[in-house]
């Protein structure tokens, strides 16, 4: 499937849980409010792409998709951990994991309603956008091959794909794959740099 890619913004504020944001099954990312979701967003702080690359590959990536071995990446990168518990209706309640620093929020879910994928989020809070191919390039330096749709960069009939979104299909140490989406962002009340790697839905044994 090819996920597209843009960014689909719910009108929220900033503040909702502690600016994390998420991504649904269809690539799109948002920002939801909820009780139990509080904190500011962090300050914007400028960094280059490879630094965002990297604490990205750090955190979101080289761990197994799971709390424990993230917890120990983020104490690792310094980063503060907070968990935030969602009432889920009938359902019990859901731990959605959230990691912030200077100008970064972390944030990592094994799904939810509203996004029901596993994955996990680096946001970066910035004054200054870099420009969008700057941080593809930095991101597949940081893993060292280039995109795995780029066989969808263009039509049969040789011209560019407009809606082509390079995408990295991903397997961890722990033979979980899922897809990495690069979001470069600007928007009101501030401007950011998202990554993320979002797996499939696990099936249901019958």
């Amino acid at each position: 499937m090819l996920l597209c890619g843009i960014a689909v913004l719910v009108a929220m504020p900033a503040a909702a849980q502690n600016g994390a944001s998420w991504v649904d099954d269809r690539g799109r990312l948002m920002t939801f409010q909820f009780a139990g979701g509080s904190g500011a967003a962090p300050i914007p702080k400028d960094q280059s792409a490879e630094a965002m690359a990297s604490l990205f590959k750090d955190i979101c990536l080289l761990p197994s998709h799971g709390t424990d071995s993230m917890k120990t990446a983020g104490d690792a990168l310094g980063l503060t951990y907070d968990e935030v518990v969602v009432p889920a209706g009938k359902n019990p309640p859901v731990s959605l994991n959230i990691w912030h620093g200077d100008g970064v929020v972390v944030s990592e879910t094994s799904g939810f309603a509203s996004a029901r994928n596993p994955q996990c989020n680096a946001a970066f809070h910035v004054n200054t956008l870099p420009e969008r191919q700057d941080v593809l390039d930095a991101f597949e330096k940081v893993i060292g091959y280039g995109p795995t749709n780029s066989a969808d960069a263009f039509k049969k009939n040789g011209k560019p794909n407009k809606r082509y979104s390079p995408e990295w299909a991903i397997t961890n140490d722990a033979g979980q794959t899922g897809t990495v989406m690069v979001f470069v962002i600007k928007y009101t009340p501030g401007n950011r740099v998202q990554l993320s790697i979002s797996y499939p839905l696990e099936k249901k044994k019958i």
